[in-house]
């Protein structure tokens, strides 16, 4: 398990290092324009219906064991 730990914590601390260096142009007019925030709303969204959908999915998941069951 240490073996594929240790490479991916490399990898993702590699990773925040080069990000640190530049800008991206298009969330800087996206801030500024105050549209970000619209972006922001759009994505809490999407990740609450796909949390929604995976909940839903597992109790009916459950239910068909319980019926399977008895």
């Amino acid at each position: 398990m240490k073996q594929i730990i240790i490479p991916v914590l490399l990898f993702l601390w590699q990773t925040t290092l080069f990000a640190q260096g530049s800008s991206v142009k298009m969330a800087d007019a996206l801030y500024q324009s105050g549209k970000i925030y619209v972006v922001v709303v759009v994505l809490l969204l999407i990740f609450i219906g796909i949390v929604a959908f995976l909940i839903r999915m597992e109790r009916q998941v459950k239910r068909l064991e319980q019926d399977m069951e008895g």
